[in-house]
């Protein structure tokens, strides 16, 4: 047999290729349209594919079946016909020194075969890549040397080696590579259960080798899962060098029109059949990152045209990885990392979000410069600092610097932290004395106030004197409380103090009007006095809602002891009693307003505190019993 096959073997290979297109299509497009797409200007090319189509047609509604329900017997001969015409199962046969096992891999560019030394020199198994017979056009074999030229200058650890290579009796070249035995990258990743950062860090393994090839002047232009395979010792290899490019050779004109490539890994330039360069593996290195961390793909590929796929491509928008956790439910619970959605949104957003979208740019030089600088913000980003593809505030700096210092940033706010409580322990002590001395001169103050407002009583009701008898009970409130209005304007925490003790005596004859316009002056003293005296307003508060209440103003009473109570619980130093008594007041205003149940409550509430009050005064009267029967009665 030749090495060449005649012009219809070729034609043949043409016709399958197109075949299996149109048979695996799922989109929309007419069949006529998607056979103009597929050939072309090949109208005889066109016109041989219908007509294999239009054999398969039993009667009208064949085609709404299953092709190959369909015709069972024109799939299987088509299935036969591609084994033959790519040399069929050869296992079993010897290759020079090499005995094949078993087909491992086959596609356009060869047949991988599983094979041992068959001189028995070496055991070592070994992966055995033949060109396949029938598609031995000028560019397949030109791709199939490329690939060993580009495997021969490539030894690196995380990339498959080239070990040998050859021409067969029958005059094809093979290669023999190093066999790894291992899984795709994804498959890896979902059965070991990695996390993110478990991930990322094999991301950045696959990173180096395809970095050390574009250093190299090789890019791969396939990148995909299966093409990354991970051993069972969880080291990354690089395999498939059959479409990718050295950088310093020029394409052929074959070439141009012959571009394979994986459309869901593919980028825009190779899609749109333009020039690559490095930037294509940082392209499909940012896909394979996407579909890692959030187990689906950025792009809804399945089922178009090539045309639909360019046009799609270039008109969608990307999702962030951590908007596609909430959008594609099924294959994140499959693929991604095994954590809460909620978990795994909030690790992909920010960083990861940014340095995913920069490599997935369409504009080649919008992208990373390199691999290596797509790696270096993946470690930046495991590391804690600032990454590149993300603009640098003070704020977004000050995080990262935390992130990375938790346990001394803790240190040392805990330090100073505790520093700012000495001092301000310190201010504070002397913040309180000083207020402990202003409130001792105050109530001195109010004492003797007091004290001369009732001995001005006492003389206005002398029945010696000249006015005795004369002066009723009102008139004798009504005088004492103008001194108080007149003569302490200056002093509104002592005259606040007094107008409360009028207040309760006009309650006292039944004056509920004067009674709350003398407790709202007081708790207005008391409101600008300044934040030193909250004891007092609470106590002014009640004093207002216990004249609303006479008034009948019930209402207003319910929010006045509402506040007064607010006040108390935020940090007034109010007696358990008095809080007793703003309890047992609130419930006789809700009993009035209509509401037994609210008042039961706090009637209730009320009598507790009066009762833990009298186990406190009671245990505390027989300790200072005990103690005073322990020392002989001397205290």
């Amino acid at each position: 047999m030749s090495r060449r096959q005649n012009s219809d073997d070729e034609r043949w290979g043409q016709v399958e290729s197109i075949l299996d297109q149109v048979l695996g299509y799922e989109g929309d497009l007419p069949r006529k349209e998607l056979l103009r797409e597929l050939c072309g200007d090949q109208a005889d090319l066109r016109n041989e594919v219908d007509s294999l189509l239009a054999a398969a047609e039993r009667d009208d509604d064949l085609l709404g079946q299953p092709f190959a329900a369909a015709t069972p017997d024109l799939v299987a001969g088509l299935e036969e016909e591609i084994k033959r015409s790519t040399g069929g199962d050869r296992s079993g046969r010897t290759i020079d020194r090499y005995r094949l096992l078993k087909v491992i891999g086959r596609g356009g560019m060869g047949v991988v075969y599983l094979a041992e030394r068959a001189d028995e020199q070496f055991e070592k198994q070994v992966a055995l890549k033949l060109m396949p017979r029938g598609l031995e056009t000028a560019e397949v074999e030109r791709r199939f040397l490329i690939e060993r030229q580009i495997l021969a200058r490539l030894e690196h650890p995380g990339i498959a080696r080239l070990l040998d290579g050859g021409v067969n009796e029958e005059g094809y070249p093979y290669l023999v590579m190093e066999y790894v035995d291992g899984e795709s990258i994804d498959r890896y990743c979902i059965n070991q259960g990695l996390s993110v950062h478990e991930r990322l860090r094999l991301i950045l393994e696959v990173c180096t080798a395809v970095q050390y090839a574009h250093q190299n002047l090789v890019v791969h232009r396939d990148l995909k899962p299966n093409n990354i395979l991970v051993t069972k010792a969880g080291e990354v290899k690089l395999l498939d060098f059959g479409v990718g490019k050295i950088l310093e050779q020029a394409d052929s004109e074959l070439s141009t029109l012959y571009q394979p490539l994986t459309p869901d890994y593919a980028s825009p330039e190779q899609i749109a059949n333009q020039p690559v360069s490095t930037a294509t593996d940082v392209y499909s290195l940012g896909i394979l990152i996407y579909k890692l961390l959030t187990g689906t793909h950025p792009y809804r590929l399945a089922g178009l045209s090539p045309t639909h796929v360019e046009a799609l491509i270039a008109e969608t928008r990307i999702r962030p990885p951590s908007a596609a956790i909430e959008e594609d439910l099924d294959a994140v619970e499959t693929g991604a990392p095994q954590v809460s959605r909620n978990r795994l949104k909030r690790q992909l957003e920010g960083d990861l979000d940014n340095i995913v979208l920069k490599a997935l740019r369409k504009e080649p030089e919008r992208r990373y410069g390199s691999v290596a600088e797509l790696a270096g913000d993946i470690r930046r980003h495991l590391n804690g600092l600032p990454i590149l593809a993300r603009r640098s505030t003070r704020r977004y700096r000050v995080g990262k610097f935390i992130g990375r210092h938790r346990v001394g940033v803790v240190v040392a706010f805990s330090i100073a932290l505790l520093m700012a409580l000495a001092v301000s322990g310190v201010v504070w002590q002397g913040q309180v004395a000083a207020r402990e001395r202003d409130r001792a001169r105050i109530e001195a103050a109010k004492a003797e106030r007091v004290a001369d407002f009732l001995a001005d009583l006492f003389n206005a009701a002398d029945p010696f004197s000249d006015q005795a008898g004369q002066l009723t009970t009102r008139e004798l409130l009504d005088r004492s409380e103008g001194r108080i209005r007149n003569e302490l304007v200056s002093e509104p925490v002592v005259r606040s103090q007094l107008l409360l003790v009028m207040g309760r005596a006009y309650s006292g004859i039944s004056n509920f009007d004067k009674a709350l316009e003398l407790a709202e002056t007081a708790v207005a003293d008391l409101e600008h006095a300044g934040p030193g005296f909250t004891d007092e307003l609470v106590q002014g508060l009640v004093a207002v809602s216990r004249a609303q209440y006479d008034r009948g103003e019930y209402e207003a009473a319910e929010k006045t002891v509402r506040q007064a109570l607010t006040m108390s619980s935020a940090g007034a130093r109010i007696e358990r009693r008095d809080q007793a008594m703003m309890l047992s007041q609130l419930g006789a205003i809700q009993y009035r307003t209509g509401d037994p149940a609210l008042s039961a409550i706090n009637y209730r509430r009320a009598l507790a505190i009066y009762r833990h009050s009298l186990w406190v005064r009671g245990r505390d009267r027989q300790r200072s019993s005990r103690s005073r029967s322990g020392n002989g009665g001397f205290g």
